[in-house]
């Protein structure tokens, strides 16, 4: 039987030093999906600001800073990150399907266009369907506001306009599978669907997914694979309706999965690399 393998990451967060040490296993790879969360959120010079000016270590406060009176420097910062991730993914001389997250600010997305569109090897997928010839991907990268935190990003989307998005695809992709129905169809999404393996916060016991996600995989039955991230918490691979679940969970944690579309199996894997950034997100539920 024939393969065809890819790798999944998610949550990269401007994690090069994560990127480089899955060098070796990227290239290995004939396709690679990244679901959103591309540029860098920890930037140091702006989390002792924070700390110097409230007082305390906050993930809110800092979120506050660099969402007001910050945003110029945390744009450059995350502008930057981006530049070094793209030039990384752009060296592999592969396919690369990737998406956005909700903490990728809108200069990110525009520069990202701007970039991909210059580079064939890197596919954005912001909200459509992109055709390769043995697959469909079908990419989002849009998310709801955080009902479990009162830490939020203000690229959220309301759920009104979600649903919408999530229709007018859904529409394009019935129509696309009618025609292509040998092709696989793979859903490239940040937020995870709501009441899954891959989107639970185990010690919370909570799901923190998206419904809308969840209504439209489960109800239109398009999908081969749905690939998400968002949910840090998890790593986790589930199958229902025949249909692959994957969160490879976040790489800048070292997280990331692989798998062969055509065989359907899946490992779950992880590089340990110390990074100031690492340590962060390992502890950011502490922090409120």
């Amino acid at each position: 039987m024939s393969k065809l393998k890819a790798i999944v990451i998610a949550d990269i967060h401007g994690s090069l030093k994560l990127l480089r040490r899955l060098r070796k296993e990227l290239e290995e790879v004939d396709v690679i999906f990244i679901a959103g969360d591309i540029a860098g959120t920890i930037c140091i010079p702006l989390i002792f600001q924070s700390i110097i000016k409230y007082k305390r270590i906050s993930r809110k406060k800092y979120m506050e800073l660099v969402f007001g009176e910050k945003y110029k420097e945390f744009v450059d910062f995350q502008l930057q990150t981006t530049k070094k991730i793209l030039n990384f993914l752009r060296g592999l001389n592969k396919p690369v399907f990737f998406t956005h997250g909700n903490t990728d600010i809108p200069e990110v997305i525009t520069y990202i266009k701007k970039q991909t569109e210059q580079n064939s090897n890197l596919i954005f997928i912001e909200s459509s369907i992109v055709e390769h010839d043995k697959f469909i991907v079908l990419g989002y990268g849009y998310c709801q506001k955080a009902e479990y935190s009162s830490v939020q990003t203000p690229t959220n989307r309301d759920i009104s306009i979600i649903r919408k998005d999530l229709l007018k695809l859904k529409e394009q992709a019935l129509l696309l599978k009618k025609k292509n129905e040998n092709k696989l169809f793979i859903g490239l999404f940040h937020e995870p669907p709501k009441n899954t393996h891959i989107d639970l916060i185990p010690s919370r016991n909570y799901h923190a997914g998206n419904q809308e996600i969840t209504s439209f995989i489960f109800e239109s039955l398009l999908f081969d694979f749905v690939f998400c991230g968002h949910i840090h918490e998890i790593q986790a691979i589930q199958t229902e309706k025949n249909i692959m679940l994957i969160n490879p969970g976040p790489l800048v944690n070292g997280f990331f999965a692989y798998v062969d579309l055509f065989t359907r199996e899946a490992i779950l894997r992880r590089k340990k690399v110390l990074s100031f950034s690492s340590i962060v997100y390992k502890l950011r539920s502490v922090f409120v």
